[in-house]
């Protein structure tokens, strides 16, 4: 089961479960709050205190330079939500992000966010659109909603 409390300690599970050069997607909230998704082949990994973070792990990605857009070192700390499945999977980012779009008459679209910047539900989203259980994650509870994860049954 995916644990789904905010304290528990993804970082752990990063350690636990990752191998060096093995495929993995990774979702997570880029500076501006949207979901992205990552693939990448893990070359190195390290876990080291970063700035105000006591528990950070520094995944060194390999793979072409079109999958690594920006970098090949990608730090994910502690408290930070994430999502990190073994093998090449695609999360459907814009799906998980809008809810409407709207075609101008001039050829541009508009597009409407579910909830705002940086919401856990996204997170969630994410974790729903790939059928496979993920090898570490850290998603933040949501108090109001119950949610089934796709790979959960229910037990009564």
């Amino acid at each position: 089961m995916v644990p789904t409390t905010p304290n528990s300690d993804g970082i752990k599970q990063i350690r636990a479960n990752t191998w060096l050069g093995r495929p993995y997607t990774l979702a997570r909230f880029d500076e501006k709050g949207s979901v992205v998704q990552t693939c990448f082949f893990l070359e190195n990994i390290s876990y080291k205190p970063y700035k105000q973070f006591r528990n950070t792990a520094l995944l060194v990605a390999a793979g072409s330079a079109e999958v690594l857009k920006w970098n090949k070192f990608i730090r994910i700390h502690e408290g930070a939500p994430f999502i990190l499945w073994e093998g090449t999977w695609k999360v459907n980012t814009e799906k998980i992000v809008t809810r409407t779009s709207i075609l101008t008459e001039c050829g541009s679209c508009i597009a409407e966010t579910c909830w705002p910047r940086f919401d856990p539900r996204y997170m969630v989203r994410a974790l729903n659109s790939v059928r496979v259980k993920p090898v570490a994650s850290f998603v933040p509870a949501i108090v109001e909603e119950e949610i089934l994860l796709p790979y959960q049954t229910i037990s009564k």
